[in-house]
This record gives structure tokens, C-alpha cells and sequence, in this order.
């Protein structure tokens, strides 16, 4: 079984190498959708308009993460050697979710235990927005409840799509404290570094 699932995440995204990537990265295949009432987002190798063919209805944050690949990159000198690190966050069609590193060019190897299963359990608000009954109006920031697969580990974590290229998650001991640090960070995005949240850009070859 867990074979399987590791087979099912990584057939839902490409390497690819471009001039302005010379380590290569890993290619989200969907743009997620930043309304709730559209599940499906746009794919990347897709021109049509995001919304047509679409399921229609009340669609959570998580769910709509799903098929979508983020990055970030760090870059620092060891020993006058530049060293390049980059971060991939991975959900898969069932936004599912495993993280995976490269360092300068060399991709981590992922255990099936990697893995977790993300249930959405609120949203949070935010600018003018309230909560009433988990929901927002927007939808676009939530907390999640955060599973590994071998149910050894348990954490909550806030996502915060900003827009359909930028992503931030937190992570909390308990629901309270993820709800805090994903409000502060929506009120304040420049304390994401002090807050113990990180910042994702959709990992695409489009420039944006």
C-alpha cells in the first residue's frame, strides 16, 4: 500500500531544467483555484480559463491545493562554495502531502512514513472577513489537521494562499497555536521569518 501511494505522488509532477533553474526543479501540474466555488485550478500546460469544466460547490482551502507542487531556496557559502538547498512541498490529487529537499542538485530520497494525510478543520479570517460555522468568505486560509501515514505523528498546520503563486504554512503543537501564528502572519506577512512560518512560491517554468 504505501508503495502505491508513493508511485500515485510522484506520477502527479515533472523535472524539469531551465536556464533560470540549473539544478532543476520539480513542476507543479496545477495552478490551484483561489475561489471556493471551484475545485479545479488551471493546468500548467493548459491555456484554458481557469473555472471552465469545473465542479461547482463549497471546496476548502486543502482541498484545492490538490496536484500542486511549492518551492523555496535558500543559497549560502561553505567555505567560499555556494551551497543551494531548495524545499519542495508536494500535495497529490488527494492533497495528500510529503516534503522533499535538494541540495545542490541532488533530490532526497522520500520514505513512504514521509507521507500525510491533511483534514481541514477551519478557516481563519481574513481582512473583513469572519468566521461563522469554520467558513470564511474567501476560504483562502485554514487550518489543517496534519496525520503521518503511519499515524505516529500529529501535528496542525495553517495554510494561507495568498494568491494562486504564493502559499505559507505554519505549524502548531495544538489548533490554538497554529490559529495565533497563521492570524498573525495574514495581518503582518514580514513576520512570517520570526514566526516560525515558511513562505512557498508555486513551482512552475512560467514567469510570473
Amino acid at each position: 500500500m504505501k508503495k502505491i501511494a508513493l508511485l500515485l505522488l510522484f506520477s502527479v509532477v515533472a523535472c524539469s531544467t531551465t536556464d533560470n533553474n540549473l539544478v532543476g526543479k520539480m513542476l507543479t501540474k496545477n495552478i490551484p483555484s483561489t475561489e471556493f466555488t471551484i475545485l479545479e485550478g488551471t493546468p500548467l500546460s493548459s491555456l484554458r480559463a481557469t473555472g471552465l469544466n469545473s465542479r461547482v460547490g463549497d471546496f476548502n482551502l486543502i482541498e484545492r491545493l490538490y496536484d500542486t507542487v511549492w518551492y523555496q531556496t535558500e543559497k549560502d557559502y561553505d567555505d567560499g562554495k555556494l551551497e543551494v538547498e531548495t524545499e519542495f512541498v508536494i500535495f497529490d490529487n488527494k492533497s495528500w502531502i510529503v516534503e522533499r529537499e535538494m541540495e545542490n542538485g541532488r533530490m532526497e530520497e522520500v520514505e513512504a512514513d514521509d507521507y500525510a494525510k491533511l483534514t481541514w478543520i477551519t478557516d481563519v479570517a481574513l481582512t473583513d472577513e469572519t468566521v461563522v460555522d469554520g467558513k470564511t468568505a474567501s476560504r483562502n486560509a485554514a487550518i489543517a489537521k496534519n496525520e503521518s501515514i503511519d499515524e505516529l505523528e500529529l501535528e496542525f498546520e495553517g495554510y494561507w494562499l495568498k494568491d494562486e503563486h504564493n502559499l505559507y504554512i505554519v505549524e502548531g503543537d495544538t489548533l490554538l497555536e497554529a490559529q495565533i501564528l497563521l492570524d498573525a502572519v495574514i495581518k503582518n506577512p514580514t513576520l512570517a521569518e520570526y514566526l516560525d512560518t515558511e513562505k512557498y512560491i508555486l513551482s512552475t517554468n512560467l514567469q510570473i
